[in-house]
Formats: C-alpha cells, structure tokens, sequence
C-alpha cells in the first residue's frame, strides 16, 4: 500500500509521497500558522460551537502516527491549543472519537522541533477533524502551527474483475450488508479489508445473503464473488 503524509497547516492540506518525516525546527512567524479568533458549528453535531480543522482525504485511508508543532510565535504561545481531539468520519456526518492529546505549549523560538502526537492507530475514514477544547491561556484565539499525520491509502489488494453484476447494500452499512447476484451453480463468496486480509468466505447456497457487520470495524471492504468457471467479480462496501 501507498504511504503518505498529510500536512496540516495554515487550514492547507498538501498530500506528498514521502514515508518518513523531517520533523525539523519551525517558524517564529505568524504567516507560518494557523489562528482561528471566531468559534464556528463543529462538523461534528455532538461537539459545541468552536474553533476546529476538517479535512477532506477523497477516499477513505488509514491514519497512524501524528507530528505536531503548536503555535510558535513568541509573545503569542499562549494562544497554542491545549487539548484537543482527533476524529474520523467515512461520510462527514457520522464521527469516531480516536484519540484526545494536551500539546505542550511551545517555547516561542525559532528551533522549536514540535513534538510526537497521538497515534491514530489506523483509524479509517474519509474526513479527519481536529477539534480544539482549550488552549494554554484562555485567550479567544487559538492556533496550531502545523500538523503532520501519517496515512496509507485503504485499498484492497484483490484484482478486481468485473465480469459480471451483483448488487451490495445498503452502501455505505451500519448493521447488515446484503447480496443479491443472478449466477447458477456453486458460488463462492469472500470478503476482505482495507489491508488485503480475508475476514470471511462461504460458499452461497441461494441468490440473496444478509451479513451482520455491526461489530466489524468501520472502514472499507471488498466483496468478491467467484462462479464455478473461476470467473470472479468484486465490489467495494464501507462499514460506518
């Protein structure tokens, strides 16, 4: 699987290929930070009004470790946030709380190397919202100077041979999955996650199945169906 890293920085959103980050020192200038004075709706319905960051990855991906340098100006550090959460969502409506994290107020000068954030641990989702809870003195900005996140595109490493159709739903699922394909004879029936890793297969007697997915968990999968001639046919589901 590809390998990438987000930045995170003045609300921009770059993706690069790069696998392994230089965390080096940072600026001391504002030009090189992000500051939000004016509290908004949070993406998240659960969360109050506040200040907060969403990003929109496309597609679904998997998130690991975090990098962060807060904000750095000096006079100004005091306005670097606090605490703060990590979410992920597939569709921008429904959100998993990851992680919360304190980011250590930083020192204001211009060899300020950030530090080692939470590690996201895979989470899968299409959206990644940062929430601020407070920042280090109660100012009514509050701002970070960069984030870093480390993520693999969630992709299933299964040929996909669309050789004949077959219906999966509802797409994406929250507690059943259901097929219905139109084949004779013996059908095999697999299914596999965003690592490429089987995590069920049967044999299908009839032309419909109802699955229970409601402990699986959330992110994106492939349904791969195979007829006796050894033709196969596969289609993508997202488990929420």
């Amino acid at each position: 699987m590809k390998q990438l890293t987000v930045y995170i920085a003045l609300m921009l959103f770059a993706v690069t290929g790069r696998s392994q980050c230089d965390f080096g020192s940072h600026s001391i200038d504002w030009n090189d930070a992000w500051l939000s004075c004016e509290t908004s709706e949070n993406p998240n319905s659960a969360r109050p009004e506040g200040h907060w960051i969403m990003y929109d990855l496309g597609e679904p991906h998997q998130m690991y470790a975090t990098h962060i340098w807060n904000l750095n100006v000096p006079g100004s550090t005091g306005q670097g946030v606090r605490n703060c959460f990590f979410e992920v969502s597939l569709d921008g409506e429904e959100w998993e709380t990851v992680t919360s994290f304190e980011v250590p107020e930083a020192p204001g000068n211009d060899d300020y190397i950030g530090v080692t954030g939470p590690d996201l641990e895979g989470a899968t989702g299409r959206y990644l919202l940062v929430s601020v809870e407070n920042n280090w003195n109660g100012d009514a900005c509050s701002g970070f100077a960069e984030i870093r996140v480390d993520i693999q595109e969630a992709t299933v490493e299964v040929a996909e041979q669309q050789g004949f159709a077959f219906n999966v739903y509802p797409n994406p699922a929250d507690e059943v999955i259901n097929l219905r394909h139109y084949l004779s004879g013996n059908v095999e029936a697999e299914i596999y996650d965003g690592a490429g890793r089987m995590v069920w297969n049967n044999s299908l007697l009839t032309n419909t199945l109802m699955l229970d997915v409601s402990s699986w968990d959330s992110g994106l999968y492939l349904f791969l169906l195979r007829r006796e001639d050894g033709m196969s046919s596969a289609q993508r589901f997202l488990v929420r």
